[in-house]
């Protein structure tokens, strides 16, 4: 069985890793909002600033800071993702982690059934097979019953141990697919944050000291947290895929019987 010494997930390091993701993804909308919230607000801000007469006349100076405005926005809402998180912009990447997250923690449910469900029991079947309830010393036994017990004992220590690394490896797959979108999540909430900051900083220096200047610096800020976000969020897609893609590894996993004599469960010893 060639998945020998392979660690199953632990049950309450997967509980941690499920409250955390819901904790992120319930953080996400109201962050969304505060994007698009604060955002407005700066627009607001610029065009208060440039009312009619400063417009009437500066106009060259206007149209280049509505440039600069504009590119914020389309940061935030235009700038595209890589195909693997979907496409679309930020906030679209935010819509999806909103709308789409149960199904990842069915992931983390599903880690701790093969851990709990599966991994415990198979353990505890794995440690009595070599116990004797009546306590009896097997090193006594000779001849045909003991070289026949021992055979069978062993086959169905085999077994077990296959059974279990079985349980271990699905657990240790699927939590790896779960926790990979912990930090995606994660990843996409901090960059959103930052996003938020800089543009209410950036309102409360324009209140004061008012150019040019400080909006290609907002502009510059965001632009580069959303070009994080795009190479982070990018690569973890890229592990999650490829977490995925190993499904045929898992399916070739759950039906390899090879590891059973003849393909069957070993025939049960008596004890008594």
């Amino acid at each position: 069985m060639p998945l020998l010494g392979v660690a199953a997930a632990q049950s309450s390091t997967v509980e941690r890793a499920r409250d955390l993701f819901v904790d992120y993804v319930e953080q996400m909308l109201p962050q969304r909002d505060k994007v698009i919230d604060t955002f407005n607000e700066l627009v607001e801000k610029f065009e208060g600033h440039w009312d009619w007469f400063h417009r009437t006349w500066n106009r060259d100076e206007y149209e280049d800071e509505k440039e600069i405005i504009d590119s914020i926005r389309e940061h935030i809402e235009e700038r595209a993702f890589p195909e693997q998180t979907g496409g679309g912009s930020i906030l679209d990447v935010a819509d999806r982690v909103i709308n789409h997250s149960a199904p990842i923690v069915s992931l983390f449910l599903t880690s701790m059934r093969w851990v709990d469900d599966a991994m415990s029991p198979i353990s505890d079947i794995h440690s009595r097979i070599w116990t004797v309830r009546d306590g009896r010393d097997l090193a006594d036994w000779d001849g045909q019953a003991r070289t026949a017990y021992d055979d069978i004992v062993a086959q169905q220590q085999e077994t077990t141990n296959a059974a279990k690394d079985l349980a271990a490896f699905m657990s240790s797959w699927v939590a790896e697919i779960a926790e990979d979108n912990v930090g995606y999540v994660k990843q996409l909430l901090d960059r959103l944050g930052d996003i938020v900051s800089t543009i209410a900083a950036g309102i409360v220096a324009l209140v004061d000291s008012w150019g040019v200047f400080t909006l290609l610096k907002i502009a510059e800020l965001v632009g580069q947290f959303v070009g994080e976000a795009i190479s982070q969020l990018g690569e973890i897609a890229v592990q999650i895929a490829s977490a995925l893609s190993r499904i045929i590894e898992a399916e070739q996993v759950l039906t390899d019987y090879s590891y059973f004599p003849d393909g069957t469960w070993p025939a049960a010893v008596d004890r008594a």
